[in-house]
């Protein structure tokens, strides 16, 4: 039996070795796609929209570029503008993409 029992831990060796080098080929292929999803350009801008909305029994009127939806409002990013405008779902009349705002 001592044959069989140094064939056993062979193939076992032998085993083990293979995994360490699958793991480290897998941590470089790892390190190398997160590399490049960092490096890789951001998408481009969407096109800019008009708003026309109601606030406070008001009708305003706004052009930007659509960020995103938070809590029921449309996040917009305004030309002149810090911060992002945030206007509500509900508020909304009218929507449309054009090709650049007016000056």
């Amino acid at each position: 039996m001592p044959g069989y029992q140094a064939s056993v831990a062979e193939t076992g060796a032998r085993l083990l070795s293979y995994s360490r080098w699958a793991t480290v080929a897998g941590l470089i292929l790892f390190l190398l796609g997160s590399a490049l999803w960092l490096l890789a350009p951001q998408p481009a801008s969407s096109a800019p929209v008009t708003v026309t909305y109601e606030h406070q029994a008001k009708i305003k009127f706004l052009c930007g570029d659509l960020l995103t939806t938070h809590a029921g409002a449309v996040l917009f990013s305004v030309a002149g503008e810090e911060r992002p405008i945030p206007v509500q779902l509900a508020e909304i009349r009218d929507i449309s993409a054009v090709s650049a705002c007016p000056g």
